[in-house]
């Protein structure tokens, strides 16, 4: 046996205490990633519903008032490791804004913080304007005639053939 096996050895142990950090460091590193994707992806799509909300509540209501403010801090969940800070959608006659800031939570400070704190925080807005319902409806009977204006025109060249 002698040297040769003992030296084998030991050289995998110390490869194996190089790649088994780093091997850690890159899958943890890639789960947070992707609860970042999440909690951008689901701010989003938050921020969207909200506004949809908003815009439906105000054209139930006839626009009776003006401004409404809707504070959706304490009823957002379901963000993976992240603090909301801020999340409020507020309307101003027909224009409605939107902002949602999240602060995601680092796992370990230190090593990820310093490589990973340019994605630390998550800001998102909207701005929208509600159109008026009276012209979608005009666009729509609009687009059903000339629908059926094209299938009469379909039907009578198929019986001159």
């Amino acid at each position: 046996m002698g040297k040769k096996g003992i030296y084998i050895r030991a050289s995998v142990t110390a490869e194996a205490a190089i790649v088994v950090p780093v091997m850690a460091f890159c899958i943890i590193a890639f789960i947070w990633v992707l609860f970042y994707l999440h909690n951008s992806v689901k701010a989003d799509a938050d921020l969207d519903m909200n506004s949809f909300i908003m815009e439906r509540e105000a054209a139930e209501n006839h626009y009776k008032t003006d401004h409404e403010i809707l504070n959706m801090t304490d009823k957002l969940d379901g963000y993976y490791g992240a603090e909301i800070r801020n999340a409020i959608v507020q309307r101003n006659g027909r224009h409605i804004t939107g902002q949602i800031s999240i602060r995601q939570c680092i796992p370990l400070e230190g090593l990820f913080s310093v490589l990973l704190s340019g994605v630390s925080e998550i800001e998102k807005s909207r701005d929208m304007v509600i159109s008026d319902r009276s012209e979608i409806l005009r666009i729509i009977k609009a687009a059903s005639e000339l629908v059926g204006n094209l299938v009469d025109i379909y039907k009578n060249s198929g019986d001159k053939e």
